[in-house]
């Protein structure tokens, strides 16, 4: 993983929280089912890949899977400052679509 693939995540997934704080980004049903599922589990690589793997297909298309795609391979670097910052702003933004009741 290159500092830039980091660098970039976080960009996008900050970027994408912004939008929903704004209210100019919505997640669909799906989005919010995939959030909703990655909120309780533990973000390393391995559980990541199968998060994602196993996401409805009807998330495919949206904007949130398009940010956590590469979630996975962040992950592998965990402990690097740009993969904890990207895998902050990543959980960040989880929490926000789908906060802890």
């Amino acid at each position: 993983m290159t500092d830039s693939l980091a660098d970039a995540v976080e960009r996008d997934a900050t970027a994408l929280r912004d939008e929903l704080h704004s209210g100019t980004w919505r997640p669909t049903a799906a989005e919010q089912q995939l959030a909703d599922d990655l909120a309780h589990g533990h973000w390393d690589a391995h559980w990541l890949r199968s998060g994602l793997r196993d996401h409805p297909t009807t998330a495919m298309g949206g904007r949130l899977l398009a940010v956590l795609h590469p979630a996975a391979t962040v992950a592998e670097s965990a402990g690097s400052e740009s993969a904890d910052r990207a895998l902050l702003a990543l959980r960040t933004l989880i929490d926000a679509i789908a906060p802890a009741p």
